[in-house]
């Protein structure tokens, strides 16, 4: 897909960044974390790049931790999508490769507890999650955060209807999911 701000454009040179992305969901209720950015106005699912050298378990339960405060079950399996993006941050061409997995906290959620930095989780079911992610597009004030709101209603759009929450797919652009891609990948 592509932002609001930023066509792909085949002559401009654009930096790869791996990331992994969460659909993170309580042991119990079965609602999904949703992360608030008071930097930016914008709600987004849990993720974020790969630090050089780092596996993608290891990548994810950082974040989640960081985000959320939460541990996760380590057993992720593979994710079952792959998405990617293209953007300008900061000014620098980015071609962001997502990677989406379904994951379950580990042990229990302690309610009112933020994450690191500026993030603020709440707990919400699936559909709810979507609708707040594409009520806040037009109020966010970050170009990130546009985009992070584009790609992760992507994301949340084809996790509803993949788990047959949703009975039409009407994906927020013009991303259509591959899954041969994303279980092609073999590294969880």
């Amino acid at each position: 897909f592509q932002d609001n701000d930023h066509n792909r454009d085949p002559k401009i040179t654009y930096e790869d960044r791996i990331a992994v992305r969460a659909v993170l969901h309580q042991p119990v209720s079965q609602d999904i974390a949703l992360i608030y950015h008071s930097s930016g106005t914008f709600w987004s699912l849990p993720g974020s790049r790969i630090h050089g050298g780092e596996k993608r378990y290891a990548a994810l339960a950082r974040i989640i931790m960081e985000e959320t405060g939460c541990d996760i079950d380590p057993d992720i399996g593979r994710p079952f999508l792959r998405v990617d993006g293209w953007t300008k941050d900061w000014g620098v061409y980015i071609h962001e490769i997502s990677y989406c997995y379904s994951v379950k906290v580990k042990g229990s959620i302690v309610e009112g507890v933020a994450g690191k930095r500026y993030f603020q989780p709440v707990w919400a079911p699936p559909q709810s999650v979507k609708n707040t992610i594409a009520a806040h597009a037009n109020r966010c004030t970050s170009p990130w955060g546009r985009f992070s709101l584009f790609r992760d209603l992507n994301i949340m759009t084809y996790y509803t209807w993949s788990t047959g929450q949703d009975s039409l797919v009407q994906l927020a652009g013009m991303y259509v999911p591959n899954t041969e891609t994303a279980v092609a990948t073999g590294e969880s």
